[in-house]
């Protein structure tokens, strides 16, 4: 999946921020980054990656690497 691509949620046009994979019979979901090779998903943009909740009995392991937010420059 080309990770620069929009996000799949109908609607959005979001850039992709994060890939959605899942094992329907592990019942399963994963958040990986948008780099992370994986055989099939979806592209999903920051907000939707932020509010996605699995179905109900199904496990989210969100192996997403953590993001360090930016700090302004101090002025001097």
């Amino acid at each position: 999946m080309d990770h620069n691509s929009a996000c799949s949620h109908p609607g959005c046009g979001g850039a992709v921020a994060t890939k959605l994979t899942y094992d329907y019979a592990g019942r399963t979901v994963w958040l990986v980054d948008p780099g992370t090779n994986v055989e099939h998903g979806m592209g999903l943009c920051q907000a939707h990656a932020s509010t996605f909740r699995p179905p109900v009995g199904w496990v989210l392991e969100d192996e997403r690497l953590p993001t360090i937010p930016r700090q302004p420059p101090i002025a001097v």
